[in-house]
């Protein structure tokens, strides 16, 4: 009986210890949001045309809020997010919360890939797709468009071709709001 009630109180001991030791950890982040800086490495082939693949590292802060929730919000009143280059290509700075970049295909017949830059603002699940290409030294956005993005899928085909000239690919809601709808936009090659 004895050994029992050790055991009882043991157990009531250790709950009451590890309750009291996690809500002390709870209580003491309440409040504290943290910005944890973000860097991100993508291969986007070989943009400045000199036969060596190029690595992007895109650059942001984000708000991390006290119970773990990750936040939109840079704890800035603006937020820049930079895209650094691997080589002698300069950087793109552009305000948003956070950003997706990949490689597409040189659609302005240079020889070297161009990229797709999708921004996230504070639009739920409708981003921004920007296709940049770089050439004479410089970036230059050659097509923009709106996508609604719920899904992993919904990054894939964004530029087309179609006869010899590339496509944007973005969404739009119809007129009545009944649905949204794919949306074509010329990508200004030259």
């Amino acid at each position: 009986m004895k050994f029992r009630s050790f055991k009882v109180v043991s157990i009531l001991f250790s709950l009451f210890f590890i309750v009291d030791f996690y809500g002390q950890d709870v209580a003491s982040q309440v409040g504290k949001d943290r910005i944890q800086h973000i860097e991100k490495h993508v291969l986007v082939g070989d943009i400045n045309n000199d036969k060596i693949n190029d690595t992007a590292t895109v650059i942001y802060d984000l708000t991390i809020q006290a119970d773990s929730t990750i936040v939109n919000e840079c704890g800035k009143p603006t937020c820049d997010v930079k895209i650094q280059f691997s080589s002698d290509i300069p950087e793109i700075i552009i305000e948003a919360f956070n950003i997706y970049v990949t490689p597409t295909y040189d659609v302005n017949g240079d020889g070297a890939n161009d990229i797709l830059v999708f921004r996230w603002w504070m639009e739920c699940c409708w981003i921004n797709i920007d296709v940049y290409s770089f050439k004479g030294k410089e970036w230059k956005v050659v097509a923009s468009t709106k996508a609604f993005v719920t899904d992993n899928d919904d990054y894939e085909k964004r530029v087309i071709k179609i006869k010899n000239k590339y496509y944007l690919i973005g969404d739009a809601w119809r007129k009545d709001f009944s649905e949204i709808h794919k949306t074509k936009t010329r990508i200004n090659s030259r």
